[in-house]
């Protein structure tokens, strides 16, 4: 499973079986440590933890050019955390 940010900031899931295809046209990109990396589209500054983004068209033409200047690096999306699930009911917590 892919998870990354969407444009509203939201998290999103991409499909295990398109991840494949997925990362064929996005790479994960890290800043630069101390920089601020805007996308053109949308303004909001990369996560400095990295996102998932286009890396190929006219899209991924700007994000190629942050990686050859230096500004972002391809990196690795950390595995996401196994969270257990928690249910309060009547004062009492109740693992799921």
């Amino acid at each position: 499973m892919i998870i990354k940010r969407g444009k509203t900031g939201q998290n999103v899931t991409i499909d295990p079986v398109l991840k494949e295809a997925a990362s064929e046209h996005q790479r994960f990109l890290v800043p630069r440590s101390g920089l601020t990396v805007r996308d053109p589209a949308t303004k909001i500054p990369l996560a400095p933890q990295g996102e998932w983004k286009p890396w190929v068209g006219v899209d991924g033409r700007y994000w190629r050019r942050r990686v050859g200047c230096g500004d972002a690096s391809l990196g690795e999306p950390e595995p996401p955390e196994q969270i257990d699930s928690v249910v309060e009911k009547s004062g009492e917590v109740e693992k799921l």
